[in-house]
């Protein structure tokens, strides 16, 4: 067709869109012992569902994908010859890009850490199976993530002995695990536990006493007076009241552990395989793991920080290096892991 001048003609092109995977289902059921595809007890994927409520590091949950099915590269028949992606996310707050990111393929077992206290141990479970292009269903799992040992529980007990004994069969019970996977480089149990075991006692507030101490406590002694006199304290009578008065047994001991930790986790990454790069995942789980062992400043020393700012150093140069050779696989979790890496910087 001509007309003014120009030529004019149709022109046509086919195309196949791209559909999420479908007609699968997911479930979240407690782990006895053996993966199993149907149990009577399930958690609601409904946001408006009642909260499961659990144990922190206690109870174990089987998650569960079956069934999914995807077009694959053709849109005639749904098949599950194409590659699936499985993502598990939890979130501990309820800021949306909080969430940590886990991979696993179809089934696997996991501990959930403690929740939010600010908003009664709430945590969310997120599971995602996407294609190959990035077309995805979602299912999510409202959580009471409650631990089993509180500042009351502590507080409860008569003598600082008892109190270290509480604690110390808290932490004890994952060293079986946590030495086998330090051994191993094992960076993802190992990162996991960490995580887990810092959630709850990172929450305990261990000043028993009641007192307050401040920076500006300790540069004004002038404020303090001896008492029955009317003269300032000296540095050893300053330093006797706070020995005598302040129990940080449990504090010194829990700053022990997370020096331990944070050791842990740096061999695990000093001694990485040459020929294997890092991936956003595993750089996302060790900064948040690192970042755990500091996050509480009563249970962090200078080694322990010193040591975790060297591993975030590492993650640094791995992120860099993965935008030099363009090997990011997404931006999700390429956002996941430079968050995780922030949250330790």
């Amino acid at each position: 067709m001509k007309g003014d001048g120009l030529t004019y003609g149709p022109a046509y092109y086919e195309f196949v869109t791209n559909l999420p995977p479908r007609d699968g289902h997911c479930r979240v059921i407690p782990y006895t012992g053996d993966i199993r595809e149907n149990d009577s007890i399930s958690l609601s994927n409904s946001s408006t569902a009642t909260p499961y409520s659990l144990l922190a590091t206690q109870q174990k949950f089987n998650m569960t994908c079956l069934g999914w099915k995807d077009e694959g590269w053709t849109a005639s028949n749904f098949t599950t010859d194409q590659p699936l992606l499985y993502y598990f996310y939890v979130r501990y707050s309820g800021v949306e890009t909080e969430k940590q990111i886990l991979y696993f393929d179809r089934k696997m077992v996991v501990l959930f850490q403690a929740g939010d206290p600010e908003n009664m141990y709430r945590a969310t479970a997120i599971i995602r199976v996407s294609d190959i292009f990035g077309d995805y269903e979602e299912v999510k799992y409202i959580l009471t993530s409650t631990p089993n040992i509180s500042t009351a529980n502590i507080a409860a007990l008569p003598t600082s002995a008892e109190r270290l004994q509480l604690v110390k069969s808290f932490v004890s019970a994952f060293d079986e695990e946590m030495i086998k996977a330090n051994r191993t480089a094992d960076y993802r149990t190992l990162s996991r536990r960490i995580m887990d075991i810092t959630s709850v006692y990172n929450n305990l507030k261990l000043n028993i006493s009641g007192i307050e101490l401040t920076p500006e406590d300790l540069l004004s002694l002038g404020n303090h007076m001896k008492e029955g006199s009317n003269r300032s304290m000296s540095w050893e009578e300053y330093y006797k009241l706070i020995v005598e008065v302040v129990d940080t047994t449990v504090a010194d001991y829990l700053m022990q552990v997370g020096e331990n930790y944070a050791h842990m986790l740096l061999y695990s990454v000093k001694t990485w395989p040459s020929n294997k790069q890092m991936t956003s995942v595993s750089i996302d789980t060790i900064s948040r793991a690192l970042a755990a062992t500091v996050s509480n400043k009563d249970y962090a020393n200078v080694t322990t920080i010193i040591m975790a700012s060297e591993g975030a150093s590492i993650m640094a140069d791995n992120i860099a290096k993965m935008v030099t050779q363009r090997t990011i696989p997404n931006t999700e979790q390429m956002n996941s892991a430079v968050q995780g890496r922030c949250r330790n910087g």
